[in-house]
């Protein structure tokens, strides 16, 4: 009998054990005192660093690198929380910068304390993303009044151990409380898109191939779209991600579809090879390639659901070999570049498609003088770079195009590339420095030009607080 007693004295000690450590592992929040409940508002900028809710911001406060990294309460805000501020007390800690009563010595410092008290933590656990490459679908996002994100799964394993090596999806109210740890992925490097349809809520990510999640059902298991996905491209407009399948084909589905939906056929996938190159609008661009024929250009193509494949611009390479740098825009695509033998040097932008020699100019003919870098294409607004600063353009406007400059080239670093929030009439971007730290940037006027003026809205414990 004592014998079998300190047996199960010991198996009701381990399993007790077993539920303490259980629980320091999903305990998250700890003593976290919740802020309020925000009042009822519209949503904004979903994705990315940030989203508004009616008169708060959202965002992600620094740039937590480490998976590892102790994802709980720990009495303090801390590197990747997600904290929130009225968009009033922002422009008010903003306006700090042309506060002539302040010392140059101490605006810092004044800044740090001003965001200390005018910010609350909503979620005292760190975002995170390992994935680096499609940084366009990572961030935060608010869909039916839930605040959705990705951290590092915060159970354990059979052996004790966090499995910080994989992703969660969780969900939470907007002030924080019903925190849920709807979803697990292997991996924390996967690409990944939290959309909504229809009322529910999808995760789609990659593995090795194409997986969906129902977030909204009561029981939540991955479904395989696809065994594999190679190169896959994420479109929000239309809530979708196209890729290769594992025949060679290109393919795309939408969140919530039963299945996927072949675009182009490869009856000759062991010599052909196609590359996704853009998915925008619903339309997704792809190039060919052929084991058999290495010599021909066979140029880019663009494919939408219901219609065939066409080719729109007919090479990927100038004569001299050289690949072409281009977008894709509907059924044509953007080009730049200097007019020959211009003197001044001339540098053009335009719409074009097949052998390019009709041309729709972006920018009026030849009165460029300075280099474009295309960026990017976002639904029907193209971005790009000139003479050091970002420009926006609005390709589907029938009164013409004109190009709408934006800020100083701000470089973004971390998983996330620059995220704009626009409150009335003004226009901030967000992003990490190399230092970690989530920066605002305003263009406005400074000694009678338009710079870029970045203040440091990181929450962090102010010096003279410190315990």
């Amino acid at each position: 009998m004592r014998k079998f007693s300190k047996t199960l004295i010991f198996i009701v000690m381990a399993v007790m054990m077993a539920c303490v450590f259980a629980f320091a592992a999903c305990n998250t929040t700890g003593n976290f005192v919740y802020p309020a409940a925000p009042a009822e508002g519209a949503v904004s900028g979903n994705g990315g660093l940030s989203v508004v809710y009616g008169e708060y911001l959202y965002y992600v406060n620094g740039n937590q690198t480490t998976a590892s990294s102790t994802n709980k309460y720990t009495g303090e805000v801390k590197t990747g929380d997600i904290v929130r501020i009225k968009l009033s007390d922002l422009e008010a800690v903003l306006a700090l910068n042309d506060d002539t009563s302040i010392a140059s010595v101490d605006l810092s410092e004044e800044i740090q304390k001003a965001v200390f008290e005018k910010a609350e933590v909503v979620v005292p656990m760190f975002y995170y993303s390992g994935n680096t490459t499609e940084t366009n679908v990572n961030g935060l996002f608010i869909y039916g009044n839930k605040l959705y994100f990705t951290s590092p799964n915060n159970a354990l394993s059979a052996g004790g151990n966090v499995l910080s090596d994989q992703l969660s999806v969780y969900s939470c109210d907007l002030d924080g409380r019903n925190l849920v740890n709807l979803y697990a992925m292997e991996g924390n490097t996967f690409l990944n898109a939290i959309y909504e349809v229809d009322g529910k809520v999808y995760l789609l990510y990659v593995d090795t191939g194409l997986m969906m999640v129902d977030l909204s059902a009561d029981k939540r298991e991955a479904k395989e779209i696809s065994k594999t996905a190679t190169g896959a491209k994420f479109d929000t407009a239309s809530k979708s991600v196209a890729y290769v399948n594992d025949d060679g084909k290109v393919c795309t589905y939408t969140a919530g579809a039963e299945a996927e939906v072949v675009l182009q056929d490869n009856a000759n996938k062991d010599t052909i090879t196609y590359t996704i190159t853009q998915h925008n609008n619903g339309y997704v661009y792809f190039t060919k390639a052929d084991s058999e024929d290495t010599v021909s250009d066979f140029g880019v193509f663009a494919v939408k659901q219901g219609s065939e494949a066409v080719r729109i611009y007919n090479v990927t390479k100038d004569s001299s070999g050289t690949a072409i740098t281009y977008l894709c825009y509907n059924e044509q695509v953007i080009l730049t570049g200097k007019t020959f033998n211009s003197s001044p040097a001339a540098y053009q932008l335009y719409l074009t498609s097949g052998d390019g020699s009709v041309k729709d100019y972006l920018l009026e003919h030849n009165t460029n003088d300075k280099e474009i870098t295309l960026s990017r294409v976002e639904g029907n607004t193209l971005y790009y770079t000139r003479d050091g600063k970002m420009y926006s353009m609005d390709l589907s406007s029938t009164s013409g195009y004109t190009a709408v400059e934006l800020s100083t080239t701000i470089t973004p670093n971390g998983w996330a590339p620059v995220d704009t929030v626009v409150n009335g009439s003004n226009t901030y971007f967000l992003t990490f420095d190399s230092n970690n730290a989530i920066l605002c940037y305003q263009y406005k006027e400074v000694d009678g030009e338009k710079k870029a003026v970045s203040t440091d809205i990181t929450v962090i414990v102010p010096a003279e607080e410190d315990k």
